[in-house]
């Protein structure tokens, strides 16, 4: 398996990460497209944090200038990155779990599809941590129905491809951490483990979905439209439907029999 640094690790696509794996779920056909929303300025300012404990604060300065104002000091928001930083590096526990190596780069291969993985906390033979800068720790509407956030976000999945590709190349299977701030004022604090019974349903996650998702890739099937995120929403040309149909998801249309066009994607010849 080959070996990936900060810079390949961004632009080598042929590896699946639990970004790109987690889009497919959400919606195969934004997925399948690459399409990539412009950054909120709540998505900078947890990016502003984990790149203040990753030692890439300077590059991510530069790489964004708009988080500065015209006079050269930082907008508001990232003000309260500031904040959430010091309230981190004020808990000692908190800095325990952030204590190990950072962004530490592994790839391996899962159910026969490489992957990536990059961890923001990782400490050989004791554990692996994941940082989430968060709006609050309160539980989630899904499609699913209310769900504690970590679900609903699907991190016991980034986690658990953590854990299995340094089961991988270390032998190690070690316990997996959330470590979680949120925006409030003042900002909550906390740091969960995630059972391994958990961390083992969200590999069976993995493999009941990894075929499909490789034939996507592959281009042996058309990937679905949700009809409900912002590539959907952008991408959707107006068509002449029964009001039954309004507001339905992708897969509820073609429950019903109605296939959705993508303009970005071909479709199968006939």
């Amino acid at each position: 398996m080959e070996e990936l640094n900060k810079k390949t690790y961004i632009t080598d696509h042929s590896f699946l990460s639990f970004t790109t794996f987690s889009r497919f779920l959400t919606c195969e056909a934004a997925a399948a497209a690459h399409y990539r929303p412009e950054p909120t300025a709540a998505l900078l300012m947890s990016s502003y944090v984990d790149a203040y404990f990753s030692n890439e604060l300077k590059e991510f300065k530069e790489n964004n200038p708009n988080i500065f104002t015209k006079t050269g000091t930082l907008k508001v928001d990232f003000l309260q990155a500031e904040e959430i930083i010091k309230r981190i590096e004020s808990d000692p526990v908190m800095m325990y779990y952030m204590s190990g190596e950072k962004q530490v780069i592994m790839t391996g291969v899962i159910f026969g599809r490489k992957f990536k993985i990059k961890m923001d906390s990782y400490k050989k033979g004791a554990f692996i941590v994941d940082l989430k800068v968060m709006k609050d720790f309160q539980p989630v509407w899904t499609s699913r129905g209310k769900e504690n956030f970590v679900e609903a976000y699907l991190y016991h999945i980034e986690l658990a491809l953590f854990q299995e590709i340094v089961r991988q190349r270390t032998g190690e299977r070690l316990p997996c951490y959330i470590c979680g701030i949120t925006k409030e004022k003042p900002s909550d604090v906390g740091i969960w483990q995630i059972p391994q019974a958990q961390l083992d349903v969200a590999m069976k996650i993995v493999e009941n979905n990894i075929e499909r998702i490789g034939d996507i890739l592959d281009g042996k099937v058309r990937p679905h439209r949700c009809e409900r995120c912002e590539y959907c929403r952008l991408t959707k040309k107006a068509r002449v439907l029964n009001y039954y149909f309004a507001g339905l998801t992708g897969d509820q249309l073609r429950e019903e029999g109605i296939e959705s066009d993508d303009p970005l994607l071909k479709k199968e010849e006939k």
